[in-house]
């Protein structure tokens, strides 16, 4: 997904020095200005910060159990009650299209996850399929016929950036360029090429941009906290 990006931007003569770090770190430099976008968030109400029109990918958002764990996957009504485990900062639960009660435990990265999975501490691991499941599942040699994966929701994938004169620049200059691409059918064609699925303007309309409040989040005031459980590790 990230040479998509790379795509556009270098088309217009514009280098992309793409630096990959934790979500939470990214989003602190973007914050701080040490950065011009964030790469990979969903698009939120957030002051002060603006998101591309043009996302760049639909993220697959899934679940990793063990296969003897679930009789039968019934999408949100399967997580309900269950101890799910999610890196630091995500957020996933504001995108459910249901609340549902969940026992949540924010991890440090998938490995840890995956860790507690096969201990039986956690009921389900969940990220983005193609950009976090799938690898750690290679790299940490999860044993297929033990495991399962079950995608929960789609979402749609922007770039961040703070609301600046430069930034808003930078944002027209990307939606722009990814008009034309659409238009004359080489945005299919960079994805093909990539042998990724291709992406559509009305994807788009997926994103319900919900409110973040993060102090809120912090201080177990928001809309969620009767409905999590944050677990200790």
């Amino acid at each position: 997904m990230v040479s998509v990006v790379v795509n556009v931007f270098q088309d217009q003569g514009l280098s992309v020095d793409y630096q990959p770090k934790p979500f939470l770190r990214a989003s602190n430099e973007l914050h701080s200005g040490l950065v011009d976008t964030h790469m990979g968030t969903f698009a939120t109400q957030w002051d002060g910060f603006i998101y591309s029109r043009w996302h760049y990918h639909l993220s697959k958002i899934a679940v990793l159990f063990k296969k003897n764990k679930v009789t039968k996957w019934n999408g949100y009504d399967t997580l309900a009650g269950k101890r799910i485990g999610w890196p630091k900062g995500y957020f996933f639960h504001v995108y459910f299209d249901k609340k549902i009660p969940i026992k949540l435990l924010e991890v440090i990265d998938m490995k840890q996850c995956i860790r507690l999975l096969q201990v039986d501490r956690l009921d389900f691991c969940m990220e983005g399929l193609i950009t976090g499941l799938l690898p750690a599942i290679s790299e940490f040699n999860v044993e297929l016929n033990e495991f399962k994966t079950e995608t929960v929701f789609l979402e749609p994938v922007y770039l961040r950036f703070q609301d600046t004169p430069r930034s808003r620049n930078i944002k027209a200059l990307f939606d722009k360029r990814m008009d034309e691409l659409y238009t004359t059918g080489k945005l299919e064609q960079i994805y093909q090429k990539l042998g990724l699925s291709p992406i559509f303007p009305e994807q788009s309309e997926l994103a319900e941009h919900p409110l973040i409040e993060v102090e809120k989040f912090t201080n177990g005031t928001d809309e969620w906290a009767p409905f999590v459980e944050y677990l200790n590790h």
